[in-house]
């Protein structure tokens, strides 16, 4: 999101509209996740995970926020089944 103004990335496109990310967030399905103040991120994307970012299949790299990286880390482990 930027300045309400939030953009969809689909596979081929890319959507926008305005809304509060937190109202969009809470209409999404579980397997999508708030890694940062301006991201959510559909789990099933994610490719790797390091200390900084989220590399999806796609190659695009989404920052996580310091104060959220425990909890994403966890929640991205729990959903993929690991440790």
């Amino acid at each position: 999101s930027d300045k309400r103004q939030i953009i969809f990335h689909l596979q081929d496109t890319e959507r926008a509209c305005y809304m509060k990310l937190d109202i969009l967030e809470n209409q999404l399905k579980s397997n999508f996740l708030r890694v940062h103040q301006s991201y959510i991120v559909n789990m099933d994307k994610i490719k790797e995970v390091n200390k900084n970012n989220i590399l999806l299949y796609n190659d695009t790299v989404i920052p996580i926020s310091r104060s959220k990286y425990k909890e994403v880390t966890e929640l991205i482990n729990k959903y993929m089944n690991i440790g």
